[in-house]
């Protein structure tokens, strides 16, 4: 019975301090400071317009395989270069499965990425590590459409400039920002 009655003896100061520092930490972290740390809005700006337009294809991609986007000339050529000539309603049932795979994996990638930028405030090491995978394929998908010599480079600028901007910016925030 002595060891249930048994309490360590604490200082009454000792327990005002420990008290007082954790509701200043509950108070910083309810005002958006200290593990609160959404990354800064150019960083989720660029995020959301690069994931509005990657989100686009992937719908169109899935939904309407081989649709052209009307008024957009640089996705007629490559829709023309990708369907060799054929209409999009020629499509043979696996051309048409491979663009709806397609789709859903732009989909998928697109809303993590989406997810991971813009969907909660804290900012982890994890988050981090997302953020550099994602800066990291962006740059390389990038890279890889500046090499392709199948189509003019003025159909394919928009796609690698969305791409390399929001890589770099994704990777610099990476290396910069503390968390």
């Amino acid at each position: 019975t002595a060891a249930l009655r048994f309490k360590p003896r604490v200082p009454a100061a000792s327990r005002i301090a420990r008290a007082a520092a954790a509701a200043a930490a509950l108070e910083r972290l309810s005002r958006g400071r200290g593990l609160q740390m959404a990354p800064p809005p150019h960083v989720r700006a660029v995020t959301a317009v690069c994931c509005a337009f990657m989100l686009a294809m992937g719908l169109r991609d899935a939904i309407r395989p081989g649709l052209i986007v009307p008024g957009w000339e640089g996705d007629k050529q490559i829709m023309e270069h990708i369907l060799d000539g054929a209409d999009a309603s020629d499509l043979s049932p696996r051309h048409k499965f491979m663009f709806q795979i397609w789709g859903m994996v732009l989909i998928s990638y697109t809303l993590g990425k989406a997810y991971t930028v813009l969907g909660h405030q804290e900012g982890t090491f994890l988050r981090q590590q997302l953020m550099g995978v994602y800066s990291g394929m962006d740059m390389w998908m990038a890279h890889q459409l500046w090499m392709y010599e199948g189509l003019p480079r003025k159909a394919l600028l928009p796609h690698m400039v969305l791409l390399f901007a929001n890589g770099l910016i994704l990777f610099y925030d990476v290396l910069t920002r503390e968390r």
